[in-house]
């Protein structure tokens, strides 16, 4: 009998340790807070997803953290039964224009945004620009509940809980301030004539160039003072709005507690009074170019945005 009941003990005692290890385990995976992991591309400075858009096949999405809500291709929506609900006045980077509304069902790896309003624009001139087809913009407003953790050196976004997040170790924190239209955070920038430009810098990953810098003033003369030699070009935002830009080179950028040297510029003069661009609530964009320097982290919920060198 004592031989038995030492027998029952054990197997007691292998049950518990079985139970205890389950939730062992299911705690460990509850604090691993990744949700989904989603792989990117990058092409011309621009962060492209693959999503589903109302169960549709995979669909080439650029991922755009200045712009708030999707915007979806109009040539391939009209293979997608949908209903108008609206419009809307969206204000690009170098204008305001009015487009229609409709609700769309995203989904990424098995996670699912129900019923967004989502605008509907043409994308013909940035299938020309990228040479691949471009279905829409996906915005903040998709992954406002969650955490962003951009791992550029393995090109993958997590999407992690926001509740129980922890920063990893290395990362620098800066407030990260959030408006109706974009997240942004304060910034200095040393020109090369020694002058500095503190000011709202948005975080814009939608924005190919390394930092822009808006001017209110249409005058050039003054332009080799601040950043160098620098080359004229012509851009187009998301509504088809053309926007003179001058790329040259500033000293230094100072983003929290970091200091980055010499680091490539773009100063912009808008060409109308209405757009991102000529609003005096800005100083600038902070574009791929420049972030794809770093992994960074954005917690929209907390007004944090971490960055870590990547090379750190």
């Amino acid at each position: 009998m004592p031989y038995f009941r030492f027998q029952k003990h054990i197997r007691l005692y292998i049950i518990f340790v079985y139970l205890l290890v389950i939730c062992l385990s299911f705690s460990c995976n509850k604090n691993n807070k990744e949700i989904v992991t989603v792989p990117f591309r990058i092409i011309k400075n621009q962060i492209f997803i693959q999503l589903n858009v109302n169960k549709t096949l995979p669909a080439e999405f650029i991922f755009d953290t200045g712009q708030n809500q999707p915007s979806i291709d109009s040539t391939f929506i009209k293979k997608i039964k949908y209903k108008t609900t609206g419009t809307v006045k969206v204000n690009c980077a170098g204008g305001i224009n009015e487009y229609p509304l409709i609700k769309c069902n995203y989904s990424i790896n098995n996670v699912n945004f129900d019923s967004l309003t989502t605008y509907v624009c043409s994308f013909n001139h940035y299938k020309k620009i990228f040479n691949t087809k471009v279905h829409g913009i996906i915005g903040y407003n998709l992954f406002e509940n969650y955490i962003l953790n951009f791992d550029m050196l393995n090109k993958q976004i997590k999407i992690e809980d926001k509740i129980n997040f922890e920063v990893p170790d290395g990362y620098t924190p800066v407030y990260l301030a959030l408006d109706s239209l974009t997240p942004y955070i304060m910034a200095s920038l040393t020109l090369r004539d020694k002058s500095v430009i503190k000011g709202r810098f948005v975080i814009d990953t939608g924005s190919n160039a390394s930092l822009t810098l808006f001017s209110n003033q249409n005058d050039t003369a003054k332009l080799y003072s601040f950043i160098g030699k620098y080359l004229h070009s012509v851009r187009r935002d998301i509504c088809g709005n053309t926007i003179n830009a001058y790329n040259g080179f500033i000293n230094s950028v100072q983003i929290g507690s970091l200091n980055i040297k010499f680091s490539a510029t773009s100063y912009v003069f808008p060409e109308s009074e209405s757009g991102i661009f000529s609003r005096k609530k800005y100083t600038g964009l902070i574009g791929l170019k420049f972030l794809k320097n770093f992994h960074f982290i954005l917690d929209i919920n907390h007004n944090r945005l971490y960055l870590k060198h990547i090379n750190s």
